[in-house]
């Protein structure tokens, strides 16, 4: 049986960010890097959202990378 979070870093590991961030958004534990992560998510599906708020949504996208990774790696 494969584990939701080796799924993840397969992801990770073949840079298919977009989808490591949609995916792990739908964890239930996500501790400290959660509100960066879901920004992440909310940032991929609604960029204009972002704009509209003042935010550069690949700037969120990208701390969701981060976020990603110091939680995963």
């Amino acid at each position: 049986m494969i584990k939701k979070i080796d799924v993840l870093r397969k992801l990770m590991q073949n840079n298919e960010w977009h989808k490591a961030i949609k995916f792990a958004a739908k964890f239930p534990r996500l501790d400290q890097h959660k509100d960066r992560i879901l920004a992440a998510s909310s940032a991929l599906l609604s960029p204009s959202f972002y704009i509209s708020i003042g935010k550069n949504p690949e700037l969120v996208i990208q701390d969701g990378i981060a976020a990603l990774k110091e939680k995963y790696s």
